[in-house]
């Protein structure tokens, strides 16, 4: 059986879906389709857009800059980071995200 096939995204929008809207303490949800390219910039303008950052601190700023912005307000936060589509490893780093 082909891993496309395992409804994986589905049970990603159930998760979403669950922790949206139900008591959880969780500040954000925040889900990120990757797809092939993996784009960091496109990434990071999602994630700042969920996280509702003006886009005036991030927008001509650079992969490290917007990472730096993501990691300082999730650090204030609980949150949950759904991630889909993903085709090959990934740096969170590069995105904000410390582990």
């Amino acid at each position: 059986m082909e891993w496309g096939v395992w409804g994986k995204t589905t049970h990603l929008k159930r998760i979403n879906n669950e922790f949206l809207q139900t008591g959880y303490e969780v500040d954000v949800v925040i889900w990120v389709v990757v797809s092939q390219q993996g784009n960091v910039e496109k990434v990071q303008e999602t994630i700042l857009n969920k996280l509702e950052i003006a886009e005036y601190k991030w927008k001509d700023r650079s992969v490290h800059e917007r990472a730096e912005e993501i990691i300082s307000v999730l650090q204030t936060k609980k949150f949950v980071l759904l991630l889909d589509d993903i085709w090959k490893q990934l740096d969170l780093w590069k995105w904000g995200f410390l582990l």
